[in-house]
């Protein structure tokens, strides 16, 4: 009897066993990886350029004080998300580049495929537009003319067209010093980018104390330095597969504290908020909303901001450059439908020369945008 009992039993516990070894994958609930930044990352920049488009017409808006529906949502805007855009490309990019470079570590082959990426579409673009600006509407001369093209008057005379065109390839040119330095053990790269992060805030703040008319130029491109800087030090988290540890737990909570407190002092401490404030909750940010595109997880969604980040860089430099046009030529774009069709074109301007480019570069389609990295 006692036999017949324990082999009941056994077979009792090997049944249940095999049962519930049937399903544990769909049972168990896995932690979440810092991966899901890396693979939402095309519809981040999806997002972001979204977001930066929507800037530029609030920010047009706000500069005619009209006091209707529009004004109002615009100073809403512009104080709850402003150009946070700019930062989630800077974050993914600093991102992208940190796979790019552990995946191939030839910096040459790194350099002559992240310029040509950027410099193509660019100089195809950027040529006629300045034709056009600085011969047509504005009737400068030609030195103005090669200044403008050659981005050089971003950094002399704070011309802010193209900014981020310039502004991204000397990050390109800096980066595999950032790599090197970053690429290390994960106590040391907490460490080190602290230090770096440090170091480039106190930059910021002593250029602009000892050389303000340079620091008015080109403040709205190296305070953007730390949250570029951020990304960098998260893809060598991602990319060694981290996954929410203790700090994130408490880092992520914090942002969102320093954006309340940001939202409400915005003015009164603009400094703190420029350097470090707004740059590191948009980090923290980017990374919410990869969790939310994971936990809503709608394909049509995903699809359609996939698509729009695939064309983010495109879109950037033809839709600033027509806004500006447009406002030249007495079509304001502050009037609702004069910036839909400036959108218009400019996304069927970017369809065009993401298809160029790509025919230059040997016809080869790519799935992931990062050139607006």
């Amino acid at each position: 009897m006692m036999e017949n009992s324990e082999n009941l039993h056994e077979k009792v516990t090997r049944e249940i066993m095999e049962k519930g070894s049937e399903n544990p994958p769909a049972q168990k609930k896995e932690k979440l990886n810092l991966s899901v930044v890396s693979q939402y990352r095309n519809e981040l920049f999806g997002l972001s350029i979204i977001g930066i488009i929507i800037f530029h017409f609030c920010e047009s808006t706000i500069g005619q004080k009209t006091g209707d529906g529009f004004y109002r949502f615009a100073l809403l805007y512009d104080r709850i998300f402003s150009s946070s855009g700019v930062e989630i490309f800077l974050f993914l990019s600093g991102m992208g580049l940190f796979y790019s470079m552990k995946k191939n570590s030839n910096v040459l082959q790194f350099y002559s495929k992240r310029f040509r990426r950027v410099l193509i579409p660019y100089l195809i673009f950027g040529s006629v537009y300045w034709l056009i600006n600085d011969f047509v509407l504005h009737h400068k001369v030609f030195g103005d003319f090669i200044a403008n093209f050659l981005l050089i008057s971003v950094w002399t005379k704070g011309i802010r067209r193209f900014w981020f065109v310039s502004f991204i390839l000397i990050l390109y040119i800096v980066f595999p010093l950032f790599f090197k330095l970053l690429d290390t053990t994960r106590k040391n790269r907490g460490v080190i980018f602290a230090l770096m992060l440090a170091i480039t805030v106190t930059a910021c703040a002593l250029l602009e104390s000892l050389a303000p008319d340079v620091y008015n130029n080109i403040e709205l491109a190296i305070c953007r330095i730390p949250v570029f800087l951020f990304g960098v030090y998260y893809g060598g988290k991602i990319y060694n597969g981290e996954k929410f540890g203790l700090l994130e737990k408490i880092l992520i909570p914090l942002g969102l504290v320093i954006r309340v407190i940001t939202f409400a002092i915005r003015y009164k401490w603009l400094h703190l908020h420029n350097y470090l404030g707004v740059r590191y909750e948009t980090c923290l940010f980017a990374i919410s909303l990869a969790i939310l595109l994971a936990k809503l997880h709608w394909a049509p969604l995903n699809k359609a901001l996939s698509t729009v980040g695939t064309y983010s860089f495109e879109l950037y430099i033809t839709h600033v450059a027509i806004r500006s046009m447009m406002n030249v030529m007495g079509y304001p774009v502050y009037i609702l439908p004069n910036y839909l069709i400036c959108i218009a074109i400019a996304v069927v301007l970017s369809l065009l020369l993401h298809k160029l480019t790509d025919l230059i570069l040997g016809g080869k389609k790519k799935p992931v945008k990062q050139t607006a990295a």
